[in-house]
């Protein structure tokens, strides 16, 4: 289990990420959501232990991140989103030298080794010097490695970045069977779609706060209306109705506005699409990047 406790990181008397609390029990997946440079690296960084918070802490299975390190990190996998190898390496050699970290010897890590390369799809391939791989290749290295000391917590950053269709696939199977085996999973994703078909929950973040948790099949919807002119006096008219967000020419509203009034509003024939949504990316773009003036 993950539990954050009011997590905060200041850098240059700013607040990256700002009194975050939330937590991922086991045989949960939860997704988390936010635009770029929304805090949710910087929060991935401080769970795993690579970085350090201002203050807050972050408990792992009992173990706290700044106070047991140590303990806390062996019962965590990361897949960062920015991969770091040594790629003049071997893949096998490689993976045998982050195994020792965790105090695997090798004839066992060679035995992880053939069941996680083989899980990933890179069977064959644990000979071959790390700059030869793919980028899709080098990312599923990167879940083989987050996987060697069979975590009871998983941390995953962008997982499938640069993964093909086939790939992607893979991650969504390895996430269920992990969740399946007790394993709490945190990852982000810019896949909503990926996000909406295996999280249990979905926290979303923007400007390093938490701006709403929710159970995935608990999710609100929104009203989305798509116009062939957007004024100011057509704001000021929808404004007047409910809390609108808008993006160039479409306009979010929540799913229980009066829609006789702004169709009123905005004017019948003005409207190229109206409809009223549950899907994830109708939801993220209701809550980020809007805002309440024609763009």
């Amino acid at each position: 289990m993950i539990r954050l406790n009011n997590v905060t990181k200041a850098l240059n008397h700013k607040n990256i990420i700002d009194n975050v609390s939330f937590s991922v029990n086991n045989s949960e997946i939860v997704g988390y959501v936010g635009p770029n440079g929304a805090g949710k690296t910087t929060t991935m960084k401080i769970i795993v232990g690579v970085s350090n918070p201002s203050s807050g802490d972050v408990i792992i299975d009992d173990y706290s991140i700044t106070k047991d390190k140590d303990k806390a990190q062996r019962n965590i996998g990361w897949i960062p989103e920015i991969i770091n190898f040594d790629e003049n390496e071997k893949a096998i050699d490689y993976f045998y030298y982050i195994a020792s970290f965790y105090g695997i010897g090798k004839e066992e890590a060679k035995r992880i080794a053939e069941e996680l390369f083989h899980l990933v799809g890179l069977e064959g391939k644990e000979n071959q010097k790390i700059k030869t791989f793919s980028q899709g290749m080098k990312r599923r290295y990167a879940i083989a490695l987050g996987l060697i000391n069979n975590p009871k917590n998983l941390i995953l950053d962008e997982p499938q970045n640069g993964l093909d269709p086939q790939g992607i696939i893979l991650v969504r199977e390895l996430l269920m069977k992990m969740k399946n085996k007790g394993c709490a999973i945190l990852f982000s994703s810019h896949l909503l779609g990926e996000i909406e078909k295996i999280a249990d929950r979905i926290v979303f973040i923007d400007k390093g706060k938490i701006i709403k948790e929710v159970k995935a099949k608990e999710l609100s919807g929104v009203v989305k209306i798509v116009l062939k002119e957007v004024n100011q006096g057509i704001l000021t008219k929808i404004m007047e109705i409910g809390d609108a967000r808008v993006k160039g020419n479409v306009i979010y509203l929540n799913e229980d506005v009066d829609l006789i009034e702004v169709i009123q509003a905005v004017g019948k024939r003005n409207i190229i699409e109206l409809k009223q949504s549950y899907d994830l990316e109708d939801i993220f773009g209701s809550l980020y990047g809007l805002n309440n003036s024609v763009e």
